[in-house]
């Protein structure tokens, strides 16, 4: 809106009388996005992404913009701490002005600390797309454990030859079940 208005004719001094802001307000939101790449601009346009987050992603190169916002948005934190690190473990070819060249044992940490951190969100992926179909599992396996315990010749078999297990089956379809309440 800010844009359209200034676009418009109307002054940032009239803008920022206005929504009584100081004019760096206005001048630093008009160009917050100045140097962010437009698909990484689109992923993360619904998001709540601090300013100066935009400051640590316009340090990259546009493909690496992107990465890191993808990176937020299947880590689901846009906060300045996480855009930090990922700038950290960029490569110096994915900077726009790298900086001098440090000690070379920080890059080879910096280069295993972004293996990691793409590992565990890759992992993290995963776990989302199949969290949902676990969960119905574990529930159906839970009212099917719950219908043979209530057979009490299953339930003393259980328990005379193995009772460790029966003891973890029970307390397991406990907590299912008392979860499922919870959430009712």
């Amino acid at each position: 809106m800010i844009l359209k208005a200034i676009q418009n004719g109307v002054t940032e001094e009239r803008i920022a009388d206005s929504l009584n802001i100081d004019v760096r307000g206005i001048r630093a939101r008009r160009s917050l996005l100045d140097g962010i790449c437009p698909e990484a601009v689109e992923l993360l346009k619904d998001k709540r992404v601090s300013s100066r987050t935009f400051a640590c992603l316009r340090k990259m190169k546009p493909l690496r913009q992107i990465e890191a916002a993808e990176l937020m948005v299947s880590g689901k934190n846009y906060s300045i701490p996480f855009a930090a690190a990922i700038l950290a473990v960029t490569s110096r070819d994915q900077l726009v002005k790298p900086e001098k060249e440090t000690e070379q044992p920080a890059t080879e940490s910096a280069a295993l600390l972004e293996e990691t951190t793409d590992t565990l969100i890759g992992d993290l992926a995963k776990a989302r797309q199949t969290y949902g179909e676990n969960v119905l599992s574990l529930n159906v396996i839970c009212r099917s454990l719950e219908n043979l315990f209530r057979n009490p010749e299953v339930e003393r078999y259980l328990q005379l030859k193995h009772p460790g297990e029966l003891n973890e089956l029970q307390h397991l379809v406990r907590q299912v079940s008392n979860e499922r309440f919870e959430d009712q």
